[in-house]
């Protein structure tokens, strides 16, 4: 776990662990992947992001490629 300090940021951290898959824009550009589960796997993110903002917990850097 990596702590961050600076004059214009707030406390952070940084937590990692590492995990074999795919990201999220690879999984969706799939010919493989189908209308069902993709659906299921974005009502999931969907929750995710809502429970996080409900603790008030920001991920800070969203894009496609930082899920798996």
């Amino acid at each position: 776990m990596v702590e961050r300090w600076g004059p214009l940021r707030a406390r952070a951290f940084f937590v990692s662990h590492f995990i074999a898959g795919s990201d999220v824009r690879t999984w969706l550009s799939s010919p493989c992947a189908d209308l069902t589960r993709t659906r299921s796997a974005a009502k999931l993110f969907a929750d995710l992001m809502d429970d996080l903002a409900y603790r008030r917990i920001s991920h800070g850097d969203c894009k496609a490629t930082n899920f798996i």
